[in-house]
C-alpha cells in the first residue's frame, strides 16, 4: 500500500547514511519532463546520492524535483535530511505514488559507486511521487545492489 511505501522509505531514510555526489539544475530532458508533467527544457533539480547501509553501499539514486519546489529547501539540508521530509517543509507533501521495478545492468558509473562490476545485474526502479492535488513532485531513477 502507499502508506506502507512512504513508511519504509521513511524508515530507510533514518537508518542509513546519505552521500550526495552531486547536485545541479538542469532543464529537463523529455523523458523527465513527461514523468514530471513538465515541458522538455523545464528546470529541474538533478541530484544524485548513494545510500549506504553500515558502510557498505546499496543503492545509487538519480532524484528529479522540480525548481520551483527544489528551491525551497538548501542543498545542504539535502545532503543531510531525506527527501520526503524536504518536500513536506516545502509544501510538496507526497500522498501518491506510481513505480515501475525491473533489472538493469549496471553502468560503469553506477558500477563503482557500488562496488560491483560494470555489466552486473542491479534492481531498477523508477517512482513518481505526486502530491495532494496530483501534482508530480519527485521523479526518482534508483539502483540497487
Amino acid at each position: 500500500s502507499f502508506d506502507n511505501l512512504i513508511d519504509s522509505l521513511r524508515i530507510m531514510g533514518l537508518e542509513t547514511e546519505l552521500e550526495l555526489l552531486d547536485v545541479r539544475d538542469v532543464p529537463a530532458d523529455p523523458f523527465v519532463a513527461e514523468r514530471l508533467g513538465l515541458k522538455p527544457g523545464d528546470p529541474v533539480q538533478r541530484a544524485v546520492r548513494l545510500r549506504k547501509l553500515q558502510g557498505e553501499p546499496f543503492s545509487h539514486l538519480v532524484t528529479y524535483v522540480p525548481a520551483d519546489i527544489a528551491a525551497r529547501y538548501s542543498r545542504e539540508a539535502l545532503a543531510s535530511t531525506p527527501l520526503l521530509t524536504l518536500l513536506e517543509r516545502a509544501g510538496a507533501e507526497v500522498s501518491e505514488a506510481e513505480q515501475w521495478i525491473g533489472a538493469a545492468a549496471a553502468e560503469p558509473q553506477i558500477a563503482a559507486a557500488l562496488q560491483v562490476e560494470t555489466g552486473s545485474p542491479l534492481l531498477k526502479i523508477e517512482r513518481v511521487m505526486r502530491a495532494t492535488r496530483g501534482r508530480p513532485v519527485q521523479f526518482i531513477c534508483g539502483h540497487y545492489r
